[in-house]
């Protein structure tokens, strides 16, 4: 009997209801960021986290087929599939879909967690992996919804900048890549204003539904720092464990 790698997802469906998990970007502020303090919460991390020298995210999303095919590359799903629990957009295998020119990859032959990316304009997505999740254009929008839908009271967000910074790489690894943020001069932002208005209207969704939302960068003068305020990782933990 073949083995089967896809596992159902739908065991993630309220898997850490009413605790705290903390979204990991990929952006240079994390280098400057507590990642001891970061690995005690439940962590959903995306792309190129894995290059990460000691930090190892509970989950790691992916739906864009360049670092997908980087990683493979790399052998770090391989590596890392039966400690991190990988979910990957279905877009990423399929043919119909199209992505910056990368042709759909083949089937996976490790432990993954199918969901689906949709657009920006697709709804905001709060209740399951059955159907897809909005794209916000970046992929922290989805691992917002992924820590809802897991049953998070409470959403901690590290690594997420929304700006080049003032010298070096867009990500936190030293490495451009030939996405993202190829190209950008210091200061530019790396996502549209229509889209930062997406986060804007989700985080007034999710106070009303009670979710708490706390951006624990370490670095004040960032796009989505002045636009989301910042908490002291401290603190944080102060509030989460009294």
């Amino acid at each position: 009997m073949a083995k089967t790698y896809k596992q159902d997802t739908s065991q993630l469906h309220k898997i850490h209801q009413g605790d705290t998990i903390i979204v990991v970007g990929n952006a240079p502020s994390l280098a400057d960021t507590d990642m001891k303090t970061v690995a005690l919460f439940n962590t959903i991390g995306c792309n190129r986290i894995l290059k990460h020298p000691t930090f190892r995210p509970t989950y790691l999303m992916t739906s864009d087929r360049r670092p997908y095919y980087a990683e493979i590359e790399e052998g770090n799903y391989h590596r890392h599939a039966e400690s991190v629990k990988i979910l990957l957009s279905t877009t990423i295998f399929d043919h119909t879909i199209s992505c910056h020119g990368t042709i759909a990859a083949k089937a996976a032959d490790f432990r993954w967690y199918p969901w689906r990316v949709g657009v920006a304009s697709s709804p905001f997505n709060w209740k399951t992996f059955n159907a897809p999740l909005c794209s916000f254009a970046s992929i922290s929008g989805p691992m917002i919804q992924a820590a809802v839908i897991m049953g998070a009271k409470r959403i901690g967000i590290v690594g997420i900048d929304m700006q080049m910074p003032d010298s070096g790489s867009g990500h936190f690894y030293g490495d451009q890549g030939q996405w993202e943020c190829a190209g950008k001069k210091p200061g530019d932002p790396v996502i549209r204003d229509k889209n930062l208005q997406l986060y804007k209207d989700a985080f007034q969704e999710l106070g009303a539904m009670g979710i708490d939302m706390y951006n624990l960068s370490p670095w004040p003068d960032t796009r989505f720092s002045r636009e989301f305020g910042c908490t002291d990782i401290k603190d944080f933990v102060e509030v989460c464990f009294g």
